[in-house]
């Protein structure tokens, strides 16, 4: 029994296809991101539809006739990015992202409409990035009243590809909990937030659906294209944190993932939704119609990253590099904060290689630290920790 899996992210997308018998997978393609769809400027959603179409078709090719094994397939993604839809489901046309200045001062004064961040969270579980659904549509409202008196439906990106395969508009929750539109206590959309946006974007979102209820058969005319059964069931897949905890097998209230693969994140799994009051935890909606807190991008992580890249190196060569110092990194600190953060303790003959590998390792294990710590004073009971790298 064979499954095929798109997974998207702002800089390529990737289909693969995992064998149940085997427990592996067995063909795989990726796609860059298209020239039309540069991260930050311009995105065409018929772009990555193209690149959907050649990856699975590089799969299938593979599989020969073995492509008659398939059973179901599903779609996972990065929760940003925001597809808008017309009266008769055709694309309005590519949107254009807007500079970070633009996004960060729109965000600002969407927060104030709600007395800032610690309204925003009692609203809706969580801040509200820049980088949100919210935020673009809060600007599109005031700059392009043109545009938003044809919107018929937002869709999110993830949720948009998969109305391309089946023909079914739903939005999954662990993507729309990414939108900055949701009340993810309540796991519905925050009527609060959608009318002070604009009066009519609540006629415009999909119904939504956990990601396990989610499930329509492919379109005919697509699955012809392929060559696949046309009974292949198209599962609602989830955002790329939710993905990766049921992966993991973080499912279970007391889960703990920390994924150091990209810039340090860590999800614990919740039995009954709870919110930071701080912000400094988000509360999400994983696949399987439960609640995370969340620590989704560590400021220190990010400087690792940078550390890194300066180096060329991978994240053992880090870890070596930082051993060979002892701990306090000859007096550096690395202070995250909201908007990034501050080496601080420089001083001649302690700004070397080593100790800034030390530094960014001893600053990513505080932080996880007190993130965890935050978790236990939410009320989480951590019991078994998973690590991805």
């Amino acid at each position: 029994m064979l499954f095929l899996g798109i997974d998207h992210t702002p800089r390529q997308l990737q289909a693969v296809v995992f064998s149940l018998e085997s427990n592996g997978f067995v063909a795989e393609a990726a796609r860059p991101a298209p020239d039309e769809a540069v991260p930050g400027f311009v995105t065409d959603p018929k772009a990555w539809l193209r690149a959907i179409d050649a990856c699975v078709t590089e799969c299938l090719a593979h599989l020969g006739s073995e492509r008659s094994r398939l059973a179901g397939m599903t779609v996972s993604g990065h929760g940003g990015g925001m597809i808008l839809l017309g009266r008769d489901h055709e694309v309005l046309r590519p949107v254009e992202g807007a500079h970070w200045e633009q996004r960060n001062e729109a965000a600002r004064t969407l927060r104030r409409r709600f007395g800032g961040t610690p309204g925003v969270v009692e609203l809706l579980g969580q801040s509200l990035p820049s980088n949100s659904a919210a935020v673009d549509l809060f600007r599109l409202t005031r700059s392009e009243r043109e545009l938003v008196d044809d919107l018929a439906l937002v869709h999110g990106t993830a949720d948009f590809f998969r109305g391309w395969l089946t023909g079914v508009s739903s939005a999954e929750l662990s993507n729309a909990a990414e939108s900055g539109l949701l009340d993810s206590r309540a796991c519905k959309w925050s009527e609060v937030m959608v009318g002070e946006i604009d009066p009519r974007l609540p006629a415009c979102l999909p119904s939504l659906s956990p990601s396990r209820e989610l499930l329509a058969g492919l379109r005919p005319e697509v699955a012809r294209k392929w060559g696949v059964p046309d009974h292949l069931l198209v599962a609602g897949g989830g955002s790329r944190v939710a993905g990766q905890l049921l992966g993991a097998g973080a499912c279970s209230p007391g889960e703990v993932l920390v994924d150091l693969s990209s810039s340090g994140c860590l999800h614990l799994v919740m039995e009954e939704p709870v919110v930071d009051p701080m912000g400094q935890l988000s509360l999400r909606c994983d696949t399987s119609s439960q609640w995370f807190l969340s620590l989704r991008e560590a400021a220190s992580g990010r400087f690792a990253e940078e550390v890194m890249e300066q180096w060329k190196w991978d994240r053992g060569q880090l870890e070596e590099e930082a051993g060979k110092v002892e701990p306090g990194a000859g007096g550096l600190v690395f202070l995250g904060g909201a908007e990034g953060g501050t080496l601080a303790g420089i001083r001649n003959g302690n700004l070397s290689a080593s100790n800034l590998a030390r530094a960014a390792s001893e600053a990513l294990a505080l932080e996880l630290g007190r993130a965890l710590e935050r978790m236990r004073e939410l009320g989480g009971k951590p019991e078994r920790a998973r690590i991805l790298e």
